[in-house]
Protein backbone atom coordinates (compact mmCIF):
# COMPACT_ATOMS: atom_id res chain seq x y z
CA UNK A 1 0.00 0.00 0.00
CA UNK A 2 0.91 3.50 -0.51
CA UNK A 3 2.61 5.08 2.26
CA UNK A 4 0.12 8.24 2.32
CA UNK A 5 -2.94 5.76 2.03
CA UNK A 6 -1.55 4.23 5.15
CA UNK A 7 -1.38 7.47 6.74
CA UNK A 8 -4.61 8.08 5.80
CA UNK A 9 -6.24 5.06 6.87
CA UNK A 10 -4.58 5.43 10.11
CA UNK A 11 -6.21 9.11 10.13
CA UNK A 12 -9.45 8.44 9.94
CA UNK A 13 -9.56 5.53 12.43
CA UNK A 14 -8.58 7.59 15.34
CA UNK A 15 -12.00 8.93 15.59
CA UNK A 16 -13.30 5.03 15.56
CA UNK A 17 -11.19 4.36 18.06
CA UNK A 18 -12.40 7.04 20.74
CA UNK A 19 -15.74 6.43 19.96
CA UNK A 20 -15.03 2.37 21.15
CA UNK A 21 -13.24 3.47 23.78
CA UNK A 22 -16.00 5.58 24.82
CA UNK A 23 -18.95 2.63 24.19
CA UNK A 24 -16.29 0.22 26.13
CA UNK A 25 -17.53 1.87 29.45
CA UNK A 26 -21.21 1.26 28.78
CA UNK A 27 -22.57 -2.50 30.19
CA UNK A 28 -24.71 -3.00 26.96
CA UNK A 29 -21.95 -2.26 24.42
CA UNK A 30 -20.24 -5.39 25.91
CA UNK A 31 -23.99 -7.46 26.00
CA UNK A 32 -24.33 -6.23 22.16
CA UNK A 33 -20.73 -7.80 21.46
CA UNK A 34 -21.38 -11.07 23.18
CA UNK A 35 -24.49 -11.88 21.71
CA UNK A 36 -22.80 -10.37 18.30
CA UNK A 37 -20.02 -13.03 18.72
CA UNK A 38 -22.43 -15.80 20.32
CA UNK A 39 -24.56 -15.43 17.25
CA UNK A 40 -22.05 -15.36 14.91
CA UNK A 41 -21.02 -19.09 15.80
CA UNK A 42 -24.93 -20.23 16.33
CA UNK A 43 -25.27 -19.42 12.41
CA UNK A 44 -22.13 -20.84 11.43
CA UNK A 45 -23.19 -23.91 13.77
CA UNK A 46 -26.93 -23.78 11.88
CA UNK A 47 -25.37 -23.68 8.58
CA UNK A 48 -23.09 -26.73 9.15
CA UNK A 49 -26.00 -28.93 10.03
CA UNK A 50 -28.29 -28.08 7.67
CA UNK A 51 -25.78 -28.49 4.97
CA UNK A 52 -24.48 -31.46 6.85
CA UNK A 53 -20.75 -31.20 5.69
CA UNK A 54 -17.82 -31.80 8.47
CA UNK A 55 -15.33 -29.11 8.18
CA UNK A 56 -14.47 -26.62 4.99
CA UNK A 57 -12.24 -24.52 3.94
CA UNK A 58 -11.48 -21.62 1.36
CA UNK A 59 -8.80 -21.39 -1.01
CA UNK A 60 -7.33 -20.81 -4.74
CA UNK A 61 -8.14 -23.56 -7.50
CA UNK A 62 -7.21 -23.17 -11.75
CA UNK A 63 -5.47 -20.15 -11.09
CA UNK A 64 -7.21 -16.96 -9.11
CA UNK A 65 -10.53 -18.05 -8.81
CA UNK A 66 -11.89 -18.13 -4.91
CA UNK A 67 -13.13 -21.27 -4.41
CA UNK A 68 -14.48 -23.05 -0.84
CA UNK A 69 -13.94 -27.16 -0.41
CA UNK A 70 -16.15 -28.78 1.67
CA UNK A 71 -15.55 -32.40 2.98
CA UNK A 72 -18.67 -34.48 4.13
CA UNK A 73 -19.29 -38.18 5.18
CA UNK A 74 -19.15 -39.73 1.64
CA UNK A 75 -17.52 -37.38 -0.83
CA UNK A 76 -15.56 -34.19 -1.20
CA UNK A 77 -16.73 -30.95 -3.49
CA UNK A 78 -15.40 -27.92 -4.79
CA UNK A 79 -17.74 -25.21 -4.33
CA UNK A 80 -20.50 -28.28 -3.80
CA UNK A 81 -19.95 -28.43 -8.04
CA UNK A 82 -17.00 -30.73 -8.48
CA UNK A 83 -17.73 -34.03 -6.44
CA UNK A 84 -14.79 -36.42 -5.47
CA UNK A 85 -16.19 -39.86 -3.84
CA UNK A 86 -14.45 -40.71 -1.28
CA UNK A 87 -14.06 -44.16 -2.60
CA UNK A 88 -11.90 -42.84 -5.08
CA UNK A 89 -9.26 -40.54 -2.94
CA UNK A 90 -6.21 -42.31 -2.41
CA UNK A 91 -4.61 -39.65 -0.29
CA UNK A 92 -4.08 -36.10 0.77
CA UNK A 93 -1.12 -34.23 1.32
CA UNK A 94 -0.23 -30.35 2.44
CA UNK A 95 2.57 -28.63 0.97
CA UNK A 96 4.21 -25.61 2.95
CA UNK A 97 5.88 -22.74 0.75
CA UNK A 98 7.03 -19.21 2.09
CA UNK A 99 7.90 -16.25 0.12
CA UNK A 100 9.05 -12.56 1.27
CA UNK A 101 7.25 -9.84 -0.44
CA UNK A 102 9.10 -6.25 -0.40
CA UNK A 103 5.95 -4.29 1.54
CA UNK A 104 5.62 -0.32 1.76
CA UNK A 105 8.57 1.04 2.51
CA UNK A 106 10.97 -0.89 1.84
CA UNK A 107 10.37 -3.71 4.68
CA UNK A 108 10.43 -7.44 4.15
CA UNK A 109 7.00 -9.57 4.89
CA UNK A 110 7.07 -13.36 4.88
CA UNK A 111 4.42 -15.23 3.53
CA UNK A 112 3.27 -18.48 3.93
CA UNK A 113 0.95 -20.62 1.77
CA UNK A 114 -0.15 -23.95 1.92
CA UNK A 115 -1.21 -26.11 -0.77
CA UNK A 116 -3.58 -29.20 -0.66
CA UNK A 117 -3.23 -31.61 -3.20
CA UNK A 118 -6.10 -34.87 -3.10
CA UNK A 119 -5.17 -37.93 -5.46
CA UNK A 120 -7.65 -39.77 -6.43
CA UNK A 121 -8.87 -41.91 -9.40
CA UNK A 122 -10.99 -39.75 -11.93
CA UNK A 123 -13.96 -41.28 -13.51
CA UNK A 124 -12.35 -42.29 -16.55
CA UNK A 125 -10.30 -44.36 -14.59
CA UNK A 126 -6.69 -42.44 -14.67
CA UNK A 127 -4.96 -41.00 -11.73
CA UNK A 128 -5.73 -37.18 -11.42
CA UNK A 129 -4.39 -34.84 -8.44
CA UNK A 130 -6.80 -32.17 -7.21
CA UNK A 131 -4.69 -29.15 -5.76
CA UNK A 132 -5.82 -26.35 -3.96
CA UNK A 133 -4.20 -23.27 -2.79
CA UNK A 134 -4.55 -20.95 0.53
CA UNK A 135 -4.31 -17.92 0.25
CA UNK A 136 -1.61 -16.01 2.48
CA UNK A 137 -1.07 -16.90 6.29
CA UNK A 138 -3.80 -19.96 6.42
CA UNK A 139 -2.92 -21.03 9.70
CA UNK A 140 -3.87 -24.93 10.71
CA UNK A 141 -7.02 -25.21 8.73
CA UNK A 142 -5.29 -27.15 5.15
CA UNK A 143 -3.40 -29.69 7.78
CA UNK A 144 -6.58 -30.01 9.63
CA UNK A 145 -8.62 -31.27 6.51
CA UNK A 146 -5.70 -33.07 5.21
CA UNK A 147 -6.02 -34.89 8.36
CA UNK A 148 -9.81 -35.70 8.32
CA UNK A 149 -9.78 -36.81 4.68
CA UNK A 150 -7.16 -39.13 4.95
CA UNK A 151 -8.68 -40.46 8.45
CA UNK A 152 -11.91 -40.85 6.14
CA UNK A 153 -9.99 -42.82 3.49
CA UNK A 154 -7.83 -44.74 5.73
CA UNK A 155 -4.54 -43.72 4.25
CA UNK A 156 -1.24 -43.66 6.53
CA UNK A 157 1.25 -41.34 5.86
CA UNK A 158 4.78 -42.35 5.86
CA UNK A 159 6.61 -41.23 8.65
CA UNK A 160 9.41 -38.46 7.72
CA UNK A 161 12.43 -40.01 7.83
CA UNK A 162 14.49 -36.51 7.24
CA UNK A 163 14.49 -36.11 10.57
CA UNK A 164 15.96 -39.39 11.76
CA UNK A 165 20.16 -39.13 11.85
CA UNK A 166 21.33 -41.36 8.57
CA UNK A 167 24.72 -42.01 7.17
CA UNK A 168 25.39 -41.21 3.89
Amino acid sequence: MHPYLIFLLLLCSIPLLIVLLQLMFYPAFWVILVLAVAGFFVFVYIRQKQKGFLDCVSGYSHGEQKRILYVYPDRVTIDDIEIIRLEKIQSASVHKHSDWIRAGGGFGVKREYKTLSISYINKDGNHSVYSFLSGKNPGNSFDRICNLINNKVGYVPPPDTSKIPHEL
